[in-house]
């Protein structure tokens, strides 16, 4: 055996065996102790990996970490024509047309070098304090409304988000047509200054939940009935060609409808044609909490921005409305064991938390025919078996489909089917040959004596 270390039949009478590798070097160890900005991962093989090239990593500068909600995968949007605006406006004209030509993304990465953050070229911040009381797709319609083209919406919390954009022209664009003031770069106008922006709409907004009106007493109708009453009966004392009755004093005088002048009724001037003044245009009332002149702003997004994020559930959105609010529910597999569409109405066009009052009294609807279905099976099998009884007795010449016997006007006894009193139906006979011949020499006998 060799003393050099090695195998017995690794022995080679060429030499001594090769010597061990060298331990590894101290600096090997310490990476662990490294902060994981300079560790650079290893590769299977040993080689290390290829730094990111500049342009990805440009790329995930402007991306988010957060999901995004894209506009062609959310239902409900009310679309507008942005062209339209763009063709009235002269300014939007000029600057779509600068913005043809030349790319803002230098621009704004020379003001990011001054400023403290990096901007993300496609990407707008808002910031409203209603934000919470809107969904995703009406976030889209108010952008929309505005003519902007948004990509997608990427959450922060419940006051702020974050607008995408497919290029940063588009963005720039967005950032005027949303901005009250509007925004010029030939202006000098600052990307990073919070802008004010155009408000939400009133018809996105949630409103107060209706209260009935109170009945109008008994009394009150009482009231008025006794003093339509007495109108008329001091009308009909008072006599005249022209009244309604044919004598002032006669009880028994023919009533005469029809005749004489229409008479205005008491306190008014036109009578029948005197109809109450139109009600004025009522103030819309919202939602408790909901102030429809909150300020909203606007500007463009940043890199550090992401540190306003906050988890689903620290959301007062997701607290009020649930996490299936304003998403599309997939099939699910119910007790069954089969799959079933989304039967409530909050999963199947996601206003959950809006409109409770109209979705209590169709879930209660629905509920109440799942009952009628598991309950009424026994019926339905019932059914099915009288009808089949009664398509035999059609076929058997015992009914004329509408349940009397082959003599019109008697009606069969007993009612129901065969199969609830207890009887069976009886076998028709089989007509043979002689039967046949034995009714046609009836037939031509009774033809011949004719």
């Amino acid at each position: 055996m060799d003393i050099d270390g090695g195998l017995p039949w690794d022995a080679d009478d060429s030499g001594p065996t090769a010597p061990p590798p060298p331990a590894p070097a101290p600096d090997d160890v310490d990476m662990l102790d490294r902060p994981l900005d300079d560790f650079v991962p290893r590769e299977r093989g040993g080689r290390a990996r290829s730094p990111v090239p500049e342009h990805v990593q440009a790329l995930m500068g402007r991306m988010g970490k957060g999901k995004v909600y894209l506009a062609e995968e959310t239902p409900g949007i009310i679309h507008h024509d942005a062209e339209r605006r763009i063709a009235r406006d002269p300014r939007l004209t000029r600057l779509a047309l600068e913005l043809d030509r030349q790319d803002p993304t230098e621009w704004l990465a020379a003001v990011s070098a001054g400023a403290g953050s990096t901007i993300r070229p496609n990407a707008l911040f808002v910031s409203s304090e209603l934000i919470k009381h809107l969904s995703t797709a009406k976030v889209f319609t108010w952008a929309s409304e505005f003519g902007v083209g948004i990509m997608g919406i990427e959450w922060l919390n419940d006051s702020t988000l974050i607008l995408l954009f497919p290029t940063p022209a588009a963005a720039l664009l967005s950032l005027s047509m949303l901005a009250k003031a509007g925004f010029d770069p030939t202006d000098g106008d600052d990307p990073l200054e919070e802008r004010a922006a155009h408000g939400f709409p009133a018809s996105l907004l949630p409103r107060r939940s209706p209260t009935p009106e109170p009945d109008r007493r008994v009394a009150d109708l009482d009231a008025e009935l006794e003093g339509l009453a007495e109108a008329r009966e001091a009308e009909d004392g008072t006599g005249g060609g022209g009244g309604d009755s044919g004598g002032a004093g006669d009880p028994d005088a023919p009533v005469r409808k029809g005749r004489g002048a229409f008479r205005a009724s008491r306190g008014s001037a036109n009578g029948a044609f005197d109809l109450p003044p139109l009600a004025g245009q009522s103030t819309p009332r919202f939602a408790e909490g909901v102030d429809p002149h909150a300020r909203v702003t606007v500007r463009y997004a940043t890199t550090d921005d992401t540190k306003h994020k906050r988890g689903a559930g620290e959301s007062s959105w997701y607290a009020k409305h649930g996490r299936a609010a304003g998403k599309e529910t997939a099939a699910r597999r119910s007790g069954g064991g089969r799959w079933e569409e989304a039967r409530d109405l909050k999963d199947r066009v996601g206003t959950r938390g809006e409109g409770r009052e109209f979705a209590r009294r169709i879930g209660a609807r629905e509920e109440r025919e799942r009952e009628r279905e598991r309950g009424g099976r026994r019926s339905r099998v019932e059914d099915l078996d009288a009808d089949l009884e009664w398509m035999a007795r059609r076929r058997e010449g015992e009914d004329d489909g509408r349940g009397y016997g082959r003599r019109y006007g008697e009606r069969k006894e007993g009612g129901g089917g065969r199969r609830e009193r207890g009887e069976r139906a009886p076998r028709r006979p089989r007509a043979n040959q002689d039967d046949l011949d034995r009714e046609l020499d009836e037939m031509f006998a009774s033809r011949g004596d004719d």
